[in-house]
């Protein structure tokens, strides 16, 4: 009898310790198929090219969305842009039914190129080229301009030195001048007219973005002509 128990018990102290195995390892099954599974999204990821950062909607550091692309890359080479062209159709008859000579128009406003390069999580450099109109022929309104050029050296998020041709923060669209900040199809009259819509200079300041979603710039810049 006593040849028969022994190997019972040997088989009833056993058994805990094979039930306590399967969870562990069912365990590691599941955590390494959850593994292999975000290994497989982020390769798919990189071969369509999907896993490229994209700006925020309401842009970083006082820049607009597609201006502050380069604070969100990994590092490195940063290019985005937009382009804005405008359509106008005019009414064929004036508000007293006399015919008007105005002719339909249309016009590739701008064509915005950003150029920005992140050498690390420090120093930030960014860049706009603005071609408006098109062209720049001899009597032509177009142009190219350089519209910012600077260097940002990020120390914490509520105080960093910024340094180069910098954009004045003046008004609400000097600022946010890409299409999506602003209601309707031209820049505001009063910005356009009173306010330059992108009043540039050199200069050098600081900036920062404090709690309670209040934010700073300050820029010791050239001065006016008098």
């Amino acid at each position: 009898m006593k040849s028969l128990l022994t190997p019972l018990m040997c088989a009833l102290l056993a058994a805990p310790g094979f039930a306590q195995e399967k969870p562990d390892a069912e365990k590691r099954i599941a955590d390494l198929e959850r593994r292999l599974d975000t290994l497989s999204r982020e390769l798919e990821s990189q071969k369509t090219g999907t896993a490229a950062p994209v700006a925020g909607e309401t842009g970083h550091f006082g820049m607009a969305p597609a201006a502050s692309k380069v604070y969100g890359t990994r590092g490195g080479l940063s290019i985005g842009g937009y382009g804005e062209m405008l359509y106008e159709n005019f009414a064929s008859k004036l508000q007293n039914g006399t015919y008007s000579p105005k002719a339909n128009t249309v016009d590739f406003v701008r064509q915005i190129l950003y150029v920005g390069y992140k050498f690390d999580e420090r120093i930030v450099f960014n860049t706009e080229i603005e071609f408006e109109h098109a062209k720049t022929a001899t009597g032509s309104a177009g142009e190219v301009a350089v519209e910012f050029a600077y260097l940002d050296f990020l120390i914490n998020p509520a105080f960093n030195i910024r340094a180069g041709m910098v954009l004045v923060p003046l008004g609400f669209v000097n600022e946010l001048h890409e299409p999506p900040t602003y209601l309707g199809a031209r820049r505001p009259g009063v910005e356009g007219s009173i306010i330059p819509p992108t009043w540039r200079e050199n200069g050098a300041g600081i900036h920062g973005e404090l709690p309670a979603h209040f934010t700073y710039r300050a820029y010791l810049l050239n001065g006016l002509d008098a």
